[in-house]
């Protein structure tokens, strides 16, 4: 066997590095990831924005003293530029022993995109694209704008979270790509919608991609066993058509709250026996808009909490109108509950429309009311639908297979890198150096001092060179 294949390996240490590692979509998939890599036994370790938390796996990616840094290049339009820290993470012990580098988002202000091509030259690299930002100018939801196809400039979304205030958009669309490229990861999209938009752009398409859907634990997102008890428990009418949105804030706008004001008073107009369950942040106006009685719920980072308003539902509204490919939809559908949803990004290979779900075309308020419409006057129907939409993530969204497909896609990009780099290991020595400044950053103790073994009398040294 040659040397490149006797080498190939399973990851047995993966660094995760996203912007938190439990919370939100992105992060809530690597926390499902991390958590199956380890039970089959893979070491896994996370650098991240915040959202440390007690686990001793998962550390802050920057410093505080890059902090003012960092801060003042943000005003600037530089937010994912100034961590210089990210160009010694050679000397962590979590970089230098990973045997692959796994990226989820990387825009929020907690490291240095100029660090990915020496990144890449250090580890295999696999970045799974959670939304649009690998590909624009920094926004991650363009929405209609076609702008990154060609290079972006004069953006309307700036100010708008990951955008910073000051439009750098153009100098970002010129070297995101050209520093991913430098990378030459693999690229995990969890649609093919994604795909297809990554082979639009020139310096990535001809990256190896992949297409790996987002997991779901289905022991958590199960269906609810007493649906009317749970609504009286959440202050709701046992026996009134039920309907439920969930999302972190109700405030932005791609969310769709307006589609979904309009689309509730239209299905309220026809079943005037309707309440409405939403959680998320300004839930309350929409409650109040719609006309809609029911209860509004904080954001649940509780999960039981969240399975239990998805369950209780007759069927969960999604009126998003920029999406990649949701895990809303998929807690739901696990659920039992079928979704009804805009026809756009990667939602139609998450809904089986008339069979696990019912889609819109995008914008189509009155059609987003009519599938409202159709599946609470029709329970039992929309009962048969949810069990098929259960059906569907239990079949293509498990966990434990979906982190098996990483693992195989670990081994790819860790051939890949051996035929590219001819190295013996990704694993990298560290030297007294490395140690020293890890520990002057306060990224590791240092380690403690041997005592004298009590079998041999400690003798100290004899001074030398009058050296006292």
């Amino acid at each position: 066997m040659n040397r490149v294949g006797h080498h190939v390996r399973d990851a047995r240490n993966v660094l995760m590095v996203n912007g938190a590692q439990t919370g939100g979509g992105a992060g809530r998939v690597g926390e499902l990831l991390a958590q199956a890599h380890r039970r089959a036994g893979v070491e896994t370790r996370a650098f991240v924005r915040g959202t440390i938390g007690d686990d001793a796996r998962t550390m802050r990616a920057g410093h505080w003293r890059e902090a003012a840094l960092a801060h003042r290049m943000a005003g600037l339009g530089f937010a994912e530029i100034a961590h210089l820290s990210s160009f010694l993470w050679r000397c962590r012990d979590a970089y230098a022993s990973a045997d692959l580098l796994h990226l989820h988002n990387l825009h929020g202000e907690f490291l240095s995109i100029a660090a990915l091509p020496l990144w890449g030259f250090d580890k295999p690299i696999v970045w799974t694209l959670h939304d649009f930002w690998a590909l624009t100018g920094n926004c991650a939801t363009p929405r209609s704008c076609d702008r990154w196809r060609r290079g972006c400039g004069r953006c309307p979304l700036r100010g708008v979270y990951p955008m910073t205030r000051v439009d750098r958009s153009y100098f970002y669309r010129l070297i995101k790509p050209r520093l991913i490229a430098a990378a030459r990861p693999i690229l995990v999209t969890p649609s093919r919608w994604l795909a297809e938009c990554v082979a639009e752009v020139p310096l990535l398409r001809d990256l190896p991609t992949r297409v790996i859907r987002n997991p779901i634990d289905t022991a958590d997102f199960s269906p609810c066993d007493a649906p009317q008890a749970v609504r009286e428990q959440f202050g709701l009418r046992r026996d009134a058509a039920t309907i439920v949105m969930a999302g972190s804030n109700w405030g932005e706008a791609f969310k769709g709250a307006a589609h979904a004001i309009e689309a509730l008073r239209q299905a309220a107009s026809h079943l005037p026996d309707v309440q409405l369950l939403i959680v998320g942040r300004d839930g309350g106006r929409v409650l109040h808009e719609s006309g809609v009685g029911g209860r509004e719920l904080p954001y649940a980072g509780d999960r039981g909490t969240l399975a239990r308003a998805y369950g209780c539902a007759d069927v969960c509204l999604f009126p998003s109108l920029a999406e990649n490919y949701p895990l809303t939809t998929l807690e739901a559908m696990a659920c039992g509950t079928p979704v009804v949803a805009y026809s756009l990004g990667g939602i139609p290979e998450q809904i089986e429309h008339g069979r696990t779900g019912m889609l819109a075309c995008e914008n189509d308020v009155g059609e987003l009311a009519a599938g409202l419409t159709s599946l609470l006057r029709d329970a039992p129907r929309a009962k048969r639908m949810g069990a098929a939409a259960r059906g569907f993530v239990l079949k293509t969204n498990n966990v434990e297979h979906i982190a098996g497909e990483y693992r195989r896609c670990y081994r790819e990009a860790i051939g890949l890198w051996y035929r590219r780099r001819s190295r013996r290991d990704p694993r990298l020595a560290r030297g007294r150096m490395a140690h020293w400044i890890a520990r002057r950053m306060g990224w590791e103790t240092a380690p403690p001092r041997a005592q004298p073994s009590k079998a041999v009398p400690y003798r100290p040294l004899p001074v030398l060179g009058g050296v006292g």
